[in-house]
């Protein structure tokens, strides 16, 4: 699994949360989880192949497909990609994020 982060966005929900979600909701074991900058060359081009639009972007293995429940729960809050792999695509069910379009992070409001 990698995520791509904004260090800077200190109030975007923390990705590793995500990770414990799939592993103890979905039965999911993670390997590998890797942090990549998205100023970094791998992470701009991680965002410009899956064309990601916000901040933090979770990026899955194509492994997932082993867990066909948790793939099919998993498909209706992102994409499965040409290449296999699965790309979270619904940051507002986990938290605030960036905007990379608009550059500001979005913050939402906390459910009472």
């Amino acid at each position: 699994m990698r995520y791509i982060v904004d260090e800077s966005c200190s109030s975007c929900y923390d990705v590793k949360t995500f990770g414990q979600i799939l592993s103890r909701n979905l039965g999911i074991k993670i390997k590998n989880e890797n942090n990549i900058d998205f100023k970094t060359t791998e992470g701009k081009k991680l965002i410009e192949t899956y064309a990601i639009k916000k901040l933090p972007a979770i990026i899955i293995s194509s492994d997932v497909k082993e867990y066909p429940g948790a793939f099919k729960v998993l498909e209706g809050v992102g994409s499965v990609e040409n290449d296999g792999s699965y790309v979270f695509r619904n940051n507002e069910v986990l938290g605030n994020y960036k905007d990379l379009e608009t550059g500001k992070v979005v913050e939402l409001q906390k459910k009472q």
